[in-house]
């Protein structure tokens, strides 16, 4: 009875001990997720800053060699856009206050083919019937 008290005892104390130490194991393992996770974020961290580094070390070097640098090309390529813009813009303006007056010209020169085609039509049937008219018809003009 006794060794199996002893046994029994023992038995409780390793158990416990392993469960501690199951726990710490498990502890050193998320503090080993966390920095290799802290790892990673800081490295995508230092990548982003080299790349910054490296952008600005070849404005600097565009700078100072006098050629354009990204940032002229851009304000360039925008200056460009808005005077474009604004170009059209007027220029819409200008199609849209003269888009009534333009129809009623259309229709206006409409209007005068179709009175010149019947005056065309009129003294060719006229001159056919037999009435004297002076009626010359040519291709780009009609004499009467």
């Amino acid at each position: 009875m006794q060794k199996k008290q002893a046994y029994e005892k023992m038995s409780k104390d390793l158990e416990s001990s392993k469960s501690k130490l199951e726990k710490e194991v498990k502890g050193y393992r998320e503090e080993m997720t966390a920095y290799e996770t802290r790892y990673h974020h800081l490295n995508g961290m230092l990548a982003g800053v080299q790349a910054q580094r490296d952008r600005a070390k070849r404005e600097g070097e565009l700078y100072r060699t006098k050629k354009k640098s990204f940032r002229d090309v851009c304000v360039e390529r925008i200056e460009t856009s808005e005077r474009l813009g604004k170009h059209l813009r007027e220029k819409q303006a200008t199609v849209e206050a003269r888009h009534d007056h333009d129809l009623k010209q259309c229709d206006i020169w409409r209007d005068l083919a179709a009175l010149m085609q019947c005056k065309v039509d009129a003294a060719i049937e006229n001159t056919g019937t037999g009435q004297s008219s002076l009626v010359r018809v040519s291709e780009d003009r009609l004499v009467l």
